[in-house]
């Protein structure tokens, strides 16, 4: 389930239906960011821990009582379902997935050639920093 931009709504009856029967059906279910709100809804998280990104935490405690959220994580997997505190914990909730279905060395090849891939971040500073004096 990804990131949910609405959540002060309640989602639909289809897409909450939707959920559930995927979770009675032994789906694994994941959700990064905002989407732990639509599980939520659905009462896939009842009695169960779950995160959210720091800045809703407080919403999703209120607003759903029976979860137990947890602040201080940056994902939580029980198995079954799996849902990250925000965007960028969903990168690590991803990897982790990766990591449980493939094992570790997969996650390591892909972490060193993103790394060749991408510029690191002081390295494209540089580069900006080099051209805006060139300007």
């Amino acid at each position: 389930m990804p990131g949910w931009s609405h959540i002060e709504h309640v989602p639909s009856v289809t897409l909450l239906d939707t959920l559930r029967r995927a979770r009675q059906r032994g789906v694994r279910i994941a959700s990064i960011c905002s989407g732990v709100f639509i599980l939520a809804a659905a009462g896939l998280l009842d009695g169960r821990r779950a995160t959210a990104h720091w800045a809703r935490a407080e919403l999703l405690s209120s607003r759903y009582p029976a979860v137990n959220v947890d602040r201080n994580v940056l994902y939580v997997d029980d198995g079954d379902i799996m849902r990250s505190a925000g965007r960028a914990a969903g990168f690590d909730l991803c990897l982790h997935i990766v990591r449980r279905d493939y094992g570790a060395e997969i996650v390591n090849q892909g972490r060193t050639a993103a790394g060749r891939a991408a510029p690191s971040r002081r390295r494209a500073n540089a580069v900006y920093s080099a051209t805006r004096s060139q300007s």
